[in-house]
């Protein structure tokens, strides 16, 4: 997100939504929520330059899974991954929302069991 004025209000915006949710425990909150950054159109070796760079920031490790390339960090029930999808693969296309370059997927229900990838702290 290169705007700082954007990625301050990101980060008020995620403060406000955790100190509503501890606030507020009648307020329905989901068990996990997971943030999306996905790299910029650029070349392939670009994009995963890109991932490394965030890697290298998160101390975490990077994989290539399904031709995707990534790296993710867990804090706590928040998980934060950075990933490439090269052009010889389409871009997830599920939604309109996720077509969005960032993105945001709060979980209401329990989260099915899923293999370890990347480091975690």
């Amino acid at each position: 997100m290169p705007d700082p004025q954007a990625r301050l209000a990101l980060v008020a915006g995620l403060r406000a939504l955790a100190q509503l949710i501890h606030d507020r425990p009648d307020i329905p909150a989901p068990h996990r929520v997971d943030v999306y950054h996905l790299a910029q159109r650029a070349s392939d070796d670009e994009m995963r330059a890109e991932i490394d760079h965030i890697a290298a920031l998160l101390g975490t490790t990077t994989e290539e899974r399904n031709g995707h390339y990534s790296t993710f960090i867990r804090l706590g029930a928040v998980e934060y991954q950075a990933t490439a999808h090269p052009r010889r693969l389409p871009r997830p296309s599920c939604s309109r929302r996720s077509r969005l370059p960032d993105r945001l997927r709060l979980h209401r229900h329990r989260p099915r069991p899923h293999g370890l990838k990347g480091s975690q702290p």
